[in-house]
């Protein structure tokens, strides 16, 4: 039991101090559970979010933005734990289709929700959870190195089913700000903080 112990205290050390784990690290431990029959003989509801990271690590090494998570998709969502709202966004037309500039303001605040700091041209996969369901997105830092401030993005323009699904729930929105007409009430959104690293939930902000 000293390898099992070993790796249940490693998994609750990366829990409890919130670091990032590389997909590196996640195969050898997920291996190792494997050889030790651990990722079955542990499998309770502590250890969703676990699970959780290890959905992620696999997508890391994806060459593009991956689609909705389909696999105990419920489930996946109900052990993210909300944390706090990292910024508010008023929905424009490039929200509902493509994603989002994020103001300079809030960038140390997504760094430390994914526990790195991207340099200019640097991207890391991020998953959003909206209306019960979790999605890849990527978060960009599109800046040139000469310039002095930098431009950091959310976008799921890889992954149109985010976009679906907003521009369904929100219809006549989507079509008032298609035709470019500004007489109606605008709708924002959060973008809210998580217990998952890497892991945001998107949500209309009431007031």
């Amino acid at each position: 039991m000293g390898k099992l112990e070993d790796i249940q205290t490693l998994r609750r050390l990366l829990k409890e101090y919130r670091l990032p784990v590389s997909p590196i690290l996640e195969y050898a431990i997920k291996n190792i559970e494997d050889e030790a029959g651990l990722a079955d003989a542990t499998h309770t509801p502590d250890d969703s979010d676990v699970i959780s990271v290890q959905r992620k690590a696999s997508r890391e090494i994806a060459p593009e933005v991956d689609k909705s998570v389909s696999d105990n998709n419920d489930e996946q969502s109900a052990a993210i734990e909300y944390e706090g709202i990292l910024m508010t966004k008023v929905a424009d037309k490039s929200f509902m289709e493509r994603g989002m500039t994020i103001p300079s303001v809030y960038h140390h605040a997504f760094y430390r929700a994914c526990g790195k700091i991207l340099t200019p041209g640097q991207s890391i996969k991020v998953w959003l959870v909206y209306d019960n369901e979790t999605y890849g997105a990527s978060l960009i830092n599109v800046s040139f190195s000469s310039e002095r401030s930098e431009t950091l993005q959310l976008l799921w323009r890889g992954n149109p089913e985010i976009s679906e699904a907003l521009q369904k729930n929100y219809p006549e929105l989507y079509k008032q700000l298609s035709e470019k007409n500004h007489d109606f009430k605008e709708i924002k959104f959060d973008v809210c903080n998580t217990t998952t690293p890497r892991t945001f939930i998107l949500r209309e902000r009431i007031d």
